[in-house]
């Protein structure tokens, strides 16, 4: 099985906020959260194991987010879950992206992308 045919199952969206910052009601930075890519992948739920590694070094991570192509992700993202087992969700899923290691292999080879992920609890912030 190919790493391709192993990162199905789930659609997020990629979403970026805008780079035009206006003045919120409350007088902050209000800048929205924009779709800009749509990709397949895999995500699991971590360990109990592997969540106390990462929560020994201050990060809360809840997710692994398998991709078999370069997502152009960065920890300033955030992926909104859609579609979860191949079932098109109700209510997406908020994910902040909280990590992304660097990908490791020889070019040309079949590569596999990891984004480590938390979810929102709150709808995210405008």
């Amino acid at each position: 099985m190919s790493i391709a045919e192993l990162c199905t199952g789930d659609t997020v969206i990629a979403q970026s906020r805008s780079t035009t910052a206006s003045v919120g009601a409350a007088g902050g930075d209000s800048r929205e959260w924009s779709d800009r890519d749509t990709f397949n992948c895999l995500i699991q739920g971590m360990s109990s194991s592997e969540s106390l590694r990462f929560a020994s070094r201050g990060m809360a991570i809840m997710y692994v987010a398998f991709f078999s192509a370069d997502p152009e992700i960065t920890e300033n993202d955030l992926l909104k879950w859609t579609v979860r087992a191949s079932e098109t969700l109700t209510t997406p899923i908020y994910l902040r992206v909280l990590s992304v290691p660097p990908v490791e292999g020889p070019p040309g080879e079949s590569q596999l992308w990891i984004v480590y992920v938390g979810q929102e609890t709150q709808r995210p912030e405008r």
